[in-house]
């Protein structure tokens, strides 16, 4: 699982999903990408030359290029699961 501390003991308690690794590495993504949405850190993917991902948690907003779109996913997934441990929500 691409979570870790806090974001990833809340993420298996409210999905309670013993068998999350068994699914798709898209269906992973978009199982923790809604976990971060109901909690409002948003992660918005859009296309400029490069992909360009968005993380954005109360007014703090992160901005980094990836490669691929894949790419982009996976690097805005390791800074929303930093920024949700760092601020501990819920």
């Amino acid at each position: 699982m691409k979570l870790t501390g806090k974001a990833k003991e809340d993420f298996s308690y409210k999905y309670n999903m013993s068998n999350f690794n068994e699914y798709s590495e898209v269906l992973q993504n978009a199982l923790i990408i809604e976990f971060f949405d109901s909690l409002g850190i948003y992660i918005l993917i859009t296309d400029f030359d490069d992909y360009d991902f968005w993380c954005e948690f109360k007014g703090l907003s992160y901005s980094i290029l990836g490669k691929t779109r894949q790419e982009a996913i996976e690097q805005a997934i390791i800074k929303a699961n930093e920024i949700y441990n760092e601020r501990n929500i819920i």
